[in-house]
């Protein structure tokens, strides 16, 4: 009988800490910390890939000065919009494994240290995380995103 009430209480120990809400056990300060650095990261990461498609679409206008008839311009033009199509596509797809899942975490957790009242004003952030990439520098926009988080759970930090 001891046994089962034991094994009954843990059971329903178990199932209460699923109802509260999960925190993680790093300080405020820490994940504020790791924010700003990941988010740093993500800027990185679209400074240089914007670079390098600066770069080649700087090559396909040299080559459009060099050519010299329609079919020939037309061949540099199919090429610069294959190769925006696959910088773009490429862009997304190394964005979502390198950073979402991380982006997507510490937006959540900024979020659960925030008064509830707070959390529910910027939930509607939540469709640029879970999107697709769109507009100008997006990931720019969620690293920001995520920097004005850690400014509100750190404030003193960022000064």
């Amino acid at each position: 009988m001891l046994i089962v009430a034991v094994v009954a209480l843990a059971a329903i120990a178990t199932c209460t800490l699923h109802l509260l809400p999960h925190r993680s056990r790093i300080s405020d300060a820490q994940l504020c910390s790791q924010a700003t650095a990941f988010a740093k990261r993500m800027r990185d990461f679209e400074h240089e890939r914007w670079a390098q498609h600066d770069r080649s679409i700087d090559q396909f206008r040299a080559m459009m000065g060099k050519a010299k008839t329609k079919e020939e311009q037309e061949r540099i033009r199919k090429q610069s919009n294959d190769e925006l199509n696959s910088f773009l596509s490429t862009y997304a797809s190394d964005f979502d494994n390198r950073f979402r899942t991380e982006a997507k975490r510490l937006r959540s957790e900024l979020l659960k240290r925030l008064p509830s009242r707070e959390q529910s004003k910027l939930r509607a952030g939540e469709v640029f995380f879970d999107g697709p990439l769109v507009g100008a520098y997006p990931v720019f926009r969620l690293a920001s995103l995520l920097d004005d988080l850690a400014k509100k759970i750190c404030p003193s930090s960022h000064s």
